[in-house]
């Protein structure tokens, strides 16, 4: 049977079920309260804050965790700059003297890793490379909480964040430029940006599941990147189907010529993709290849 795409690409104009909304609001609060109820953390001024999907409108119903930063506040007098990609890398590695976690970053993710353990069990709380991950039950979602320190930029620049794997890997972002660079795009798009952001999430989901996509190839996190530098004119069609033949498309020329995709930026616009640690140019033709095809264009 074929499927009506184009049914199929306005259902994700749908916000969340009541039933999940109160699920995230739940966990964000429980995770709120671990913090603040933790006297080990009291000297850190740590807060928590939503970011990722949930925050920037792009997650999925029924398929979508929250991820929170827990932040400790740091003043800088200078704007937050990423590392040189040349200083980053060395021979596709990150350079050994780099991969050194801070004591005080080490010990403020043990303080929030004890704090969330104290709130929610030791059985549903897992560290993993960059996160602290927390476990679904029937009244609550599962949930990634990242411990981030956070610059104030000068002259009312928005902050940056920054954290380490565990493998010592050191990681800045830009969640509020994300989050009002999103916004804006979603604005002059009619809301189709974020619904194709949605769309494209759904697709990979879906033919990771049917055997038509290797799992685990791209991430949610490029394909919104990916989305973000499709020009605005492209969304504005009479129908929905016709939008994501316009992103596919745009996609698919740009990463085969390469004078176009050297010059996409990450949402937050503070960083080209090529420059980021996840950026594979042969995932993204796959993966957008391979949609082409699963849609049936």
């Amino acid at each position: 049977m074929s499927i009506d795409w184009e049914h199929k690409l306005r259902s994700f104009r749908l916000k969340l079920s009541e039933s999940e909304r109160t699920k995230y609001k739940r966990t964000f609060r429980m995770i709120r309260e671990a913090i603040r109820e933790s006297p080990g953390l009291e000297s850190y001024g740590a807060s928590a804050h939503v970011y990722g999907s949930y925050r920037n409108g792009t997650n999925l119903r029924a398929h979508s965790d929250i991820d929170v930063f827990v932040s400790y506040d740091i003043p800088r007098p200078w704007d937050l700059k990423p590392i040189p990609k040349t200083w980053r890398k060395i021979g596709g590695r990150t350079a050994d003297f780099l991969r050194i976690v801070p004591d005080d970053y080490a010990r403020f993710k043990e303080l929030v890793g004890e704090a969330l353990v104290e709130k929610f069990e030791k059985k549903n709380v897992q560290v993993r490379r960059k996160a602290i991950g927390i476990s679904k039950n029937s009244s609550r979602i599962s949930a990634d909480v990242i411990p981030c320190f956070v610059y104030q930029g000068s002259r009312g620049a928005l902050p940056g964040i920054e954290l380490w794997s565990r493998e010592g890997d050191h990681i800045i972002g830009w969640p509020q430029h994300h989050f009002e660079k999103g916004l804006a795009k979603s604005r002059k798009t009619e809301c189709r940006y974020k619904y194709m952001v949605r769309a494209l999430k759904s697709l990979k989901r879906e033919m990771e599941e049917k055997e038509r996509f290797e799992p685990q190839r791209i991430s949610s996190y490029l394909l919104e990147c990916l989305v973000y530098n499709v020009p605005n004119e492209k969304f504005r069609t009479r129908n929905y189907s016709d939008s994501l033949r316009n992103v596919l498309s745009h996609l698919r020329d740009g990463i085969e010529h390469r004078e176009a995709w050297p010059k996409w930026r990450e949402v937050h616009g503070r960083r080209y993709l090529v420059d980021s640690n996840f950026w594979r140019a042969d995932r993204v033709h796959a993966f957008t290849d391979a949609a082409w095809r699963y849609v049936g264009f």
